[in-house]
């Protein structure tokens, strides 16, 4: 006899796409594997260095545990010496002398020349890895704290204004957004539902200071007819994504946020960022990216 599903309460929700990094993963690793790569690329700095750190202190030790057993394998070496035979693996990894203390048998021979050939490698990579980081193009844009819904006049919209914050351009940058809320269905259950929103304007060729994207809501617009208290209820999320080709590096560039239903501000309007100058220079006002302005209903 099948059981009755369990009812669904306001605890128990679908997390938000910024919460996704929280959530547990159950036989991830047998469906996508382990992907070396891509964990390094993600760490930041600091845990890629201490990976680093921690990988060449263990390849040293290891080779130095090699030279231990088998004594008499390195010259000049305190019997049982663990830190001579890892500082000698250390000089050996980049093709140097240490010390007076050098391969005396055959065993040490070939055991420096292995080490050798692995440090030779191990450098290669670490060189590869280093570079692949610095080389990795990052967007430059820079997402309003808040998103805004505004219903003053005949045309309520949603907007969200995004600047570019580097001193270059973004070639044919395209926008696209969609709002992701849990429902109850009846045949399927406790699930999360994606709907697109389309934006009034959502492609521009040239893309150099600030952006404010527009998404009329209309009859056809998924958030018709709803509430802030609606989004809450609904556990409501509005994400965005940009992508474009940056004019320096030509290479693409991409950015994502998430304004979840608590982040989303109704009956307010951005405040303007340009203005002129006392001398009669044009500028523009980047602190005030997100500085909001209420409007009347």
């Amino acid at each position: 006899m099948p059981q009755a599903p369990a009812e669904t309460t306001a605890q128990q929700r679908f997390p938000l796409i910024r919460e996704l990094s929280d959530m547990q993963r159950l036989a991830h690793r047998q469906v996508a594997g382990f992907d070396l790569y891509h964990h390094v690329m993600a760490a930041s700095w600091p845990v890629f260095f201490a990976l680093l750190a921690v990988s060449y202190v263990a390849f040293n030790f290891a080779f130095g545990l090699l030279y231990l057993i088998a004594p008499g394998s390195l010259a000049n070496a305190q019997p049982g010496s663990i830190a001579d035979a890892f500082f000698f693996s250390v000089h050996a990894m980049a093709a140097q002398s240490y010390r007076d203390i050098h391969a005396a048998t055959l065993y040490g021979d070939l055991l420096v020349t292995a080490e050798v050939m692995c440090g030779l490698v191990i450098i290669a990579l670490i060189t590869s890895l280093v570079f692949a980081r610095f080389s990795r193009p990052k967007a430059g844009i820079v997402f309003s704290h808040r998103a805004i819904i505004t219903t003053n006049g005949d045309r309520p919209a949603l907007l969200i204004r995004v600047a570019n914050q580097r001193n270059n351009l973004v070639i044919d940058a395209e926008a696209s957004a969609m709002l992701t809320h849990d429902v109850q269905d009846d045949t399927v259950g406790f699930m999360r539902r994606f709907q697109d929103l389309k934006f009034e304007r959502c492609r521009t060729p040239f893309w150099a200071l600030t952006w404010t994207l527009m998404h009329p809501i209309d009859r056809s617009s998924p958030l018709w007819g709803l509430s802030h208290d609606d989004l809450i209820a609904k556990n409501g999320e509005i994400c965005i994504a940009i992508t474009g080709i940056d004019e320096t590096l030509a290479v693409p560039v991409c950015g994502h946020f998430s304004y979840p239903a608590g982040d989303i501000l109704w009956n307010h309007r951005f405040a303007d960022v340009f203005s002129r100058s006392k001398a009669g220079r044009f500028q523009i006002d980047f602190g005030r990216l997100n500085e909001t302005v209420t409007v009347p209903e």
